[in-house]
């Protein structure tokens, strides 16, 4: 039985979609091949009709019309002709010969030839009979109807649109139930990536999506999802280490601040006295900032290696644009700075973090 949860998949409702898709396909293709083939027999039918019509008109040409007569009584005795009808009569209707008795009312003969498809009946079947006929005018004085009655026609048509309903009814029950494990199969995987994801959402951070093995696109989606959640770790371990390290670092300085600070208010009041405290605080102030951010340039730095900001960069080029930054300063200062750098000196780096290191360098 199909689970009320199954129904609302994606995956079951596109194997619904190509069961559909296929069933008409199939429906269609099915409908080409049965209307050819019926259309087949019945221009077999026709044409072995058209064959005798022509053969008995040969008859009366060359023998007359009791010869035609006596042709069509032979012929409707024949084991081979048992399906054939055949109905000759004159001008007003009257029997001549043949296996109908009554010329049928719902034709009225041209005068050329026609075809007609009629209901008749067998004499020894009261059942009606669907007939296919070919009616024939001779020299205006007779009209000659032949035909042959459809039965095996109808048969076969029915058996094949049977048997095809059936394969179209068999196709689309196997692919409901193909269509039912995949998605059972599919539902299975996914599941399995919910509830891994549902508890790593609950605080489980080592836990990761399970591989099959299959190295199929499940496998894939899961490897990559495990490499962004090992990324995530990573970068959360730094945030932890840069935070434990800041408030390492710098609990020492904001101590000796807040020490400063208290001593200068239990100091008498004195302008000169304050002014001092309130400077040294400023350069303790300057102290905690410079460590803080030397710290951020660290963590900076780390994330950067672990990430995907290293390029490849022209170290000549970057210390050059250093010391064409950094010449005016020493010309004021009476200093003279030279680059004499190796060319085609590459490195694997971070461009803003080089140039900084560059500057400090020549800063001191």
């Amino acid at each position: 039985m199909i689970r009320p949860k199954l129904l609302k998949t994606f995956s079951f409702r596109l194997a619904l979609w190509y069961v559909a898709l296929f069933a008409i396909s199939a429906t269609v293709v099915f409908g080409f091949i049965w209307w050819a083939a019926v259309t087949f027999m019945m221009r077999e039918t026709d044409e072995l009709i058209e064959s005798e019509v022509w053969s008995l008109v040969e008859q009366n040409d060359e023998r007359g019309l009791a010869a035609l007569s006596m042709q069509i009584s032979s012929r409707q005795r024949s084991e081979a002709s048992r399906s054939n009808i055949y109905l000759l009569v004159d001008r007003e209707f009257h029997y001549l010969a043949g296996n109908m008795r009554v010329w049928p009312r719902s034709i009225d003969p041209k005068g050329f030839p026609e075809w007609h498809t009629i209901p008749v009946t067998a004499e020894n079947d009261p059942k009606p009979l669907e007939a296919r006929v070919r009616v024939v005018t001779l020299f205006g004085k007779v009209h000659m109807l032949v035909g042959r009655e459809l039965s095996d026609v109808l048969r076969a048509r029915t058996i094949m649109a049977r048997a095809m309903a059936s394969g179209i009814f068999i196709t689309v029950i196997m692919g409901l139930i193909w269509g039912h494990v995949m998605s059972l199969k599919l539902l299975k995987r996914l599941d399995e990536v919910n509830c891994a994801s549902q508890e790593i959402m609950g605080g489980a951070l080592h836990k990761r999506i399970p591989l099959s093995g299959s190295g199929d696109e499940f496998d894939r989606l899961a490897g990559n999802l495990n490499d962004m959640l090992d990324r995530i770790g990573e970068l959360l371990a730094t945030v932890r280490q840069v935070s434990d390290n800041i408030a390492h670092d710098l609990r020492s300085p904001l101590t000796r601040l807040r020490s400063r600070l208290e001593l200068a208010l239990l100091e008498p009041p004195d302008p000169a006295s304050q002014r001092q405290a309130m400077e040294e605080a400023i350069a303790q102030a300057e102290s905690i900032i410079a460590t803080f951010n030397a710290l951020l340039t660290i963590a900076r730095a780390e994330s950067a290696a672990a990430g995907s900001e290293f390029r490849e960069l022209d170290l000549a080029a970057l210390a050059r644009d250093a010391v064409e930054l950094y010449e005016p300063l020493a010309e004021d200062k009476n200093i003279t700075l030279a680059a004499h750098c190796e060319e085609g000196l590459m490195v694997r780096g971070n461009r803003h973090l080089l140039s900084q290191a560059v500057a400090n360098l020549l800063d001191n």
